[in-house]
C-alpha cells in the first residue's frame, strides 16, 4: 500500500477527538506494516524516536486553530511536497486541513488521486449552514476518494446533504486496547463512589448541566459520591461557574483540568462510573464520544445524553443508560440506580468492556485504506 499522510491541526499535548483519531490511525497503519507520516501543529509532542513508530512532522506556523495563518502554513507545506503527496494517500483528519483544502483546491493543477477526509460531526452542520462553506465543501466533495465518519448520525447527515457521496462513505471507529494490569489499579479502600467525567471544560460537554441537575434534584446519595471532572479549560467563565456551583453541592467536586496519560488512566481505573451528559450547543454536536469507549476499556458503566452519534457507542440498559436531553429527572434516576446497585455497575461495565474489545483501529485501517 502507498504511504499515508495524515494531516491534522490537533495533536498532543492538546487533547481532543480529532487528535486521538489521527494518532490511533497512524499507530494502526504501522502495525499493519504500512508507512505513515503525521503533519501536526508546531507544538506537537514528540516522544523518543525509539518509541515513535511513525513519522511525526510538526509544521511551523500551524498553531492548532483554523485562522488564516494556520491555513496558510499547512497549505504552503502541501504545495511544497505536492508531487510526493500525489504518489501517496492523503488523509485530512480534522477541520483545519479540510479548511485549507477548501481554498487550495482551486490552485492545484492536478487533483490528489487518493484523498480521504474524516468528518467528526459538528463540521457537517457548520459547513451546510453557511453558504460559502457549503459551496466550498460541495466542490471539494467531488474530489474526495473516501469520506470517513465515526457514527451513523454523521453518515446520515452527510448523505442527506450530498446523496451522491454515499458509495464513498466508510463508517468506522476504534479504541486502543489496554493491558489487563492497567485495569487492575483500582483503589479498594476508597470510601466514596467516584463518578468520572472526561472532556473539555466547555458548555457542550455538559459538566454544568450535570451539576445543575444534581443541585436542583438534591439526591439523597450525594454525600457518598465524589465527582471528578478531567479536561482542558476552554472558557474561564464556564470553569468559574463549575467551581461556584460545585461548592454548593454536598459532595466533593474536583476540577482536575488536563492530565497526562498516566494520570488520566489512573482516574479511569479508580472510578466507579462515567457520566458525560453532552448537550446541544449552537452548531456543535457530539459526533460519537471516544471517551465513552475509553471508560468501557476500564469496565465503567456510562451515562450519556441520547444526542448526535452517542447511541452508536452507549447501548441503553446494556453498557449504560441513554437519557433524553432535558429530562433531568431521568438523568438523576440513571445515576441513582448505578450509585446504589454495585452489581448492575459491574454487569454494565463488563458489557462495555466487551464492546470496546470489539472495536479495533486495525479494522478501521483495513476498511479505510483498502
Amino acid at each position: 500500500m502507498k504511504k499515508v499522510y495524515l494531516l491534522t491541526h490537533e495533536y498532543r499535548p492538546k487533547r481532543g477527538g480529532a487528535g486521538e483519531v489521527c494518532e490511533q490511525l497512524a499507530k494502526a497503519l504501522v502495525q499493519q506494516g504500512h508507512e505513515a507520516e503525521v503533519w501536526a501543529p508546531e507544538s506537537a509532542k514528540i516522544i523518543s524516536q525509539e518509541h515513535l513508530e511513525y513519522t511525526l512532522r510538526p509544521i511551523n506556523g500551524v498553531k492548532g486553530s483554523r485562522n488564516f495563518g494556520c491555513l496558510w502554513a499547512m497549505g504552503r507545506q502541501i504545495i511544497k511536497r505536492y508531487e510526493e503527496l500525489r504518489r501517496s494517500i492523503v488523509h485530512l483528519v480534522d477541520p483545519g486541513p479540510i479548511a485549507t483544502m477548501f481554498y487550495l483546491q482551486f490552485f492545484l493543477r492536478k487533483p490528489l488521486p487518493e484523498l480521504i477526509i474524516t468528518l467528526h460531526g459538528s463540521e457537517i452542520v457548520r459547513y451546510r449552514r453557511m453558504p460559502v462553506s457549503r459551496w466550498l465543501f460541495e466542490k471539494l466533495a467531488q474530489k474526495v476518494t473516501r469520506f470517513h465518519v465515526l457514527s451513523d448520525y454523521n453518515e446520515k447527515a452527510l448523505v442527506e446533504w450530498i446523496p451522491s457521496v454515499k458509495p464513498k462513505v466508510v463508517r468506522a471507529f476504534g479504541i486502543e486496547p489496554i493491558f489487563q494490569e492497567d485495569r487492575s489499579e483500582a483503589l479498594n479502600d476508597k470510601d466514596k463512589i467516584r463518578i468520572l467525567s472526561v472532556g473539555r471544560l466547555h458548555p457542550r460537554k455538559g459538566q454544568l448541566y450535570l451539576l445543575q441537575s444534581l443541585f436542583e434534584q438534591n439526591a439523597e446519595w450525594l454525600g457518598k459520591v465524589e465527582l471528578r471532572f478531567v479536561g482542558q479549560p476552554v472558557k474561564k467563565a464556564y470553569v468559574k461557574s463549575l467551581q461556584t456551583l460545585g461548592r454548593k453541592l454536598p459532595c466533593t467536586v474536583h476540577l482536575l483540568q488536563d492530565l497526562d496519560d498516566e494520570s488520566l488512566n489512573r482516574e479511569y481505573a479508580n472510578s466507579d462510573l462515567f457520566v458525560m451528559a453532552s448537550v446541544p450547543y449552537g452548531a456543535s454536536v457530539e459526533g460519537l464520544g471516544l471517551v465513552y469507549l475509553e471508560a468501557f476499556r476500564y469496565g465503567l458503566p456510562v451515562i450519556a445524553h441520547n444526542i448526535g452519534g452517542v447511541s452508536d457507542v452507549v447501548k441503553d440498559s446494556e453498557n449504560g443508560f441513554l437519557v433524553e436531553y432535558g429530562d433531568q429527572e431521568a438523568l438523576l434516576q440513571a445515576i441513582t440506580k448505578l450509585v446504589n446497585e454495585p452489581q448492575l455497575r459491574q454487569q454494565m461495565g463488563e458489557n462495555g468492556l466487551k464492546f470496546s474489545q470489539s472495536k479495533s483501529w486495525v479494522n478501521v485501517v483495513r476498511a479505510l485504506y483498502a
